[in-house]
């Protein structure tokens, strides 16, 4: 089976990581700029609460994260994530293919399950 994991970009208060909890994806980290989203997030999820712009956190710092899971989950809610996701996608080497895929994923919230 493969390892999957996910990180929510303008995770808020979780509620995207709660629902790919309850779907069996596990969520590495949420990540924030707005400090009072951190109790809410840690104390409805287990994944770690990074207070951070966005446009602050490279793509190795992403890739640090997803540590050594084979299917990576950038997701935010909005389309403005898509686009940073896409950048970073393609600063470390994506090609069309897996960035489709995992954007497939992200839409469905329950995987590719072909």
């Amino acid at each position: 089976m493969t390892h999957v994991s996910c990180i929510e970009l303008f995770c808020g208060a979780g509620g995207l990581t709660h629902g790919f909890t309850l779907e069996g994806i596990p969520v590495v980290a949420g990540i924030d700029l707005v400090p009072a989203c951190r109790f809410p997030y840690e104390t409805n999820n287990t994944a770690k609460f990074l207070e951070r712009d966005i446009s602050q956190v490279t793509a190795e710092e992403i890739n640090k994260l997803f540590g050594n899971s084979e299917l990576k989950i950038p997701r935010g809610l909005c389309a403005l994530p898509t686009v940073f996701y896409l950048r970073s996608a393609l600063r470390i080497g994506w090609n069309r293919r897996q960035m489709g895929a995992s954007l497939s994923i992200c839409s469905s919230g329950k995987g590719n399950r072909s």
